[in-house]
């Protein structure tokens, strides 16, 4: 494997790059959302505690593994907005990524969503 690896971390919207190049259209994101997916890493799904879902759709991709991210040394994530928070969240709770970059105002957003489930347990 690599010893690094960059990815961007894509979200659960009618925003998504998935939906915009046509790799899922927006019933199925919808109905992804609906399954509780907030984010997405190389086109495979995951809610926002960092469980990988509907693995279905992931066998249409072409990409490593969410398992293989984690057993890699170093992963750097990149994603930007407030929108991507809980999928930035899942990404780093699951451990697919080691290295985030980001703005300073979504790394807020992801942090308070920590905070806030940290406090209701």
């Amino acid at each position: 494997m690599p010893p690094n690896t960059l990815v961007g971390i894509g979200e659960s919207s009618a925003d998504s790059t998935l939906v915009k190049l046509g790799y899922i259209n927006l019933t199925e994101m919808e109905k992804l959302r609906q399954q509780g997916v907030v984010g997405n890493v190389l086109g495979q799904f995951f809610n926002v505690k960092g469980k990988e879902m509907n693995r279905d759709l992931h066998r249409r991709t072409i990409a490593l593994s969410l398992q293989d991210l984690r057993k890699m040394k170093s992963v750097i994530g990149i994603a930007g907005g407030k929108g991507k928070a809980k999928a930035i969240l899942g990404a780093l709770r699951a451990g697919y990524i080691k290295i985030l970059i980001t703005d300073e105002e979504t790394a807020e957003e992801a942090m308070n969503l920590e905070a806030r489930a940290v406090k209701t347990g």
